[in-house]
């Protein structure tokens, strides 16, 4: 059983889908047929984070796009398309009342659920991924504690400013640089050279002030309602990732002692993800965490 993307990207995501489906399916006796994830978060990004994407087009556009596609089951992949483009469109969040922006590492969080959704009950749900502007701006202020960025964190009413932000400045003026920067990392020399100043001067220690929030609501096929919180502590990038890759390596331990003494079923054979290998004994270890938080509410 090996188990891959076990950082922040992926199990808070995956596992706040697998949860609300057994709470839906034990509380309602439904499946979950949609959820849309809102993200609080602070932090940078860590220096391996930029070396991978400035690495990735060396490897080639189409094979990372094909490899991608691979990667998820046939059955799904219409659904990802879906979700993909909804992603990245401003879209309007009941959770926080007002319009989000596209969460950053949404596209991967949204592959990963659509590969595991059919092992785990749910096959072709609805989902999303997106940024909590309002609250993330909060955390941004009590972490600096300057009254600037609390009277600036009034501008954030509805999530207007920051969606406007997003598609009228921030997208539009990225294009050229996009444009100019990626055949330039497609070059040995430039994409080198880039690797190394990464390398040698960025250097993102992580943050363990902070506390990443994500909260899921998630429907069920008759209407129900289910509502997951998932709190880690430290920012997603650093801290978190090391939580969950950490908590996902331990839980695979647990499920297998379990799994020896008839306590358990097998570990599934192959490459697979954590809420499918270890969802339940993860979800156990994540309670246990201190400074972390798993509450599951169905209405």
């Amino acid at each position: 059983c090996i188990v891959s993307f076990a950082g922040y990207d992926c199990v808070p995501f995956e596992m706040s889908a697998y949860l609300a489906h057994r709470a839906l399916s034990t509380t309602h006796n439904t499946q979950l047929v949609s959820a849309e994830s809102l993200t609080t978060l602070s932090g940078g990004l860590p220096r391996g984070t930029l070396l991978t994407c400035v690495g990735m087009p060396g490897l080639g556009l189409l094979r990372v796009n094909t490899n991608w596609m691979r990667y998820l089951p046939s059955t799904e992949r219409l659904s990802f398309a879906r979700d993909v483009l909804l992603w990245a469109l401003p879209w309007w969040s009941y959770q926080s009342g007002g319009l989000t922006i596209p969460e950053g590492m949404g596209m991967v969080a949204c592959a990963i659920v659509h590969h595991s959704a059919p092992k785990l009950g749910y096959p072709n749900l609805r989902y999303n991924s997106r940024t909590d502007v309002l609250g993330s701006s909060i955390a941004f202020c009590q972490i600096s504690g300057t009254i600037w960025a609390t009277l600036l964190s009034g501008l954030f009413f509805l999530g207007l400013l920051p969606t406007l932000t997003m598609y009228v400045l921030v997208m539009p003026l990225s294009l050229p640089f996009a444009l100019l920067g990626f055949p330039l990392l497609l070059l040995p020399p430039t994409r080198n050279m880039a690797l190394k100043f990464i390398g040698t001067y960025l250097n993102y220690g992580g943050d363990a002030n902070t506390t990443l929030i994500v909260r899921t609501r998630a429907k069920g096929a008759n209407g129900s309602v289910c509502n997951v919180r998932l709190e880690l502590p430290g920012d997603p990038g650093i801290h978190a990732t090391a939580v969950c890759c950490a908590e996902t390596a331990l839980a695979l331990l647990d499920a297998l002692r379990s799994a020896k003494t008839g306590g358990a079923p097998p570990l599934p054979a192959g490459f697979t993800t954590p809420a499918h290998a270890v969802g339940d004994a993860l979800a156990a270890r994540l309670k246990a965490v201190k400074g972390a938080c798993i509450e599951t509410v169905c209405a």
